[in-house]
């Protein structure tokens, strides 16, 4: 089992999010749900716009726990998804 790198596309603008999570994709969307209620970043905001239901979610690779964080950047840079051209604020966190 490894860590899954997804992808979630804005079915109104294109513009996407890459994330990670060690569980279930599904799972992962259940919590951006819950955490954009009250949430200020990019995402958490576009969320409270048109809900988790409103982007296109898929896995993109799924990568040992040691790789994920330089995976999860090298998707960030090459989907291009640093806000404001995605959803992105950062180049992935660091923890795991």
């Amino acid at each position: 089992m490894g860590y899954k790198i997804y992808c979630a596309t804005d079915k109104q603008n294109g513009k996407r999010y890459v994330g990670k999570t060690a569980g279930s994709l599904r799972s992962r969307i259940s919590h951006h749900g819950a955490n954009s209620k009250d949430g200020t970043s990019p995402m958490q905001r576009r969320i409270q716009e048109i809900t988790v239901n409103g982007f296109e979610w898929r896995i993109i690779e799924t990568v040992h726990w040691k790789r994920v964080n330089a995976r999860e950047e090298f998707w960030i840079r090459t989907l291009k998804t640093l806000f404001p051209n995605g959803y992105n604020e950062h180049l992935g966190s660091r923890t795991v």
